[in-house]
């Protein structure tokens, strides 16, 4: 079965989201508002991301299970592109970095303008680690770009400056111009500059229909 999710996202020109979703693609729901978020940035810098040391990745290497305990990642992305993260139980989270979590929520939550989004397709953008990189690029599934073609792309474009973040796709509508074709449940990659990133394809599940009971006279 597909397990759920939250997300929490803020980005440092101002957008803001939460989000529940599956890993299955599916986006149940989305509220999104405006901030200023420059303080919280400014504190986030201070903030210590100590390695995990939890032992939550230790388990005997002959046991096979399809169990995986629940999961808290926590990026900060900087200017520069240097990611610092933590990951682990999040039973056991550094206050500092659950202090952190508690304050993008607020944040986001206190915003101009929050509200349930109305969207019903999503794409999202992250930026894939080098070893994943080279196994697609060997796999001949990752596409090498340059920036121009993103110009006839401008929602990708949008989801690689914001990675992670949920970017709202028109329901008829084709995100990827030339550099490929929407399907549910797909994705595409593709390398530009010194970066390599995997789009990804989410949508809002209909509402169940609710059956109407015919009564006789």
């Amino acid at each position: 079965m597909p397990t759920q999710l939250k997300t929490i996202y803020v980005s440092a020109d101002g957008e803001g989201q939460l989000s529940e979703e599956t890993t299955d693609d599916a986006v149940v729901k989305l509220s999104t508002s405006t901030v200023r978020p420059r303080q919280f940035f400014d504190n986030l810098s201070r903030v210590n991301f100590p390695k995990r040391s939890d032992g939550t990745g230790e388990r005997a290497v002959d046991l096979v299970t399809e169990y995986s305990p629940p999961s808290i990642l926590v990026e900060a992305l900087d200017a520069h592109g240097s990611v610092r993260s933590w990951q682990g139980d999040p039973k056991r989270v550094p206050a500092e970095i659950a202090a952190a979590v508690e304050k993008a929520r607020q944040l986001i939550k206190s915003g101009s303008g929050f509200a349930l989004h109305q969207g019903s397709r999503y794409i999202r953008a992250t930026v894939l680690t080098p070893s994943a990189a080279q196994d697609m690029k060997e796999a001949g599934i990752l596409k090498p770009i340059t920036a121009s073609d993103l110009d006839n792309a401008p929602l990708v474009r949008r989801a690689v400056t914001h990675p992670r973040m949920l970017v709202c796709v028109d329901a008829a509508q084709n995100p990827y111009g030339g550099l490929g074709t929407f399907s549910q449940g797909r994705s595409l990659a593709f390398g530009i500059d010194r970066l390599a990133f995997q789009i990804r394809n989410l949508e809002k599940p209909n509402p169940p229909q609710t059956r109407k009971e015919k009564t006789g006279g």
